[in-house]
């Protein structure tokens, strides 16, 4: 999977995050040519532990969740909270691409 761009998400990206805070990455990737060519593209990638119902993460715990980039274009056309967000978080955050 080829990353575009990931940051930080949630209470790491707003600075609100203490030593009980989870860690969220939230990023954009570009879909491979074999899903685009077979009309296979997913809306989202994640990598995340599964949880029981009503579980939650513990300190430190990672998650991950990637859009594809035609989903995360469409997000931001429609103003959703999550596009806006990780338009408008700080370069200083952002984290390098995959390659």
């Amino acid at each position: 999977m080829k990353i575009l761009y990931q940051i930080p998400f949630g209470s790491h990206l707003y600075g609100t995050q203490t030593p009980q805070s989870d860690l969220d990455y939230k990023g954009v990737f570009m879909p491979s040519s074999r899903e685009v060519l077979l009309g296979r593209i997913p809306q989202s990638k994640s990598d995340r532990r599964q949880k029981a119902d009503g579980e939650k993460n513990q300190p430190g715990e990672i998650d991950r969740e990637f859009y594809s980039l035609h989903e995360f274009v469409r997000l931001a056309l429609e103003g959703q909270t999550v596009a806006i967000d990780m338009l408008h978080a700080d370069p200083t955050l952002w984290i390098d691409s995959s390659g």
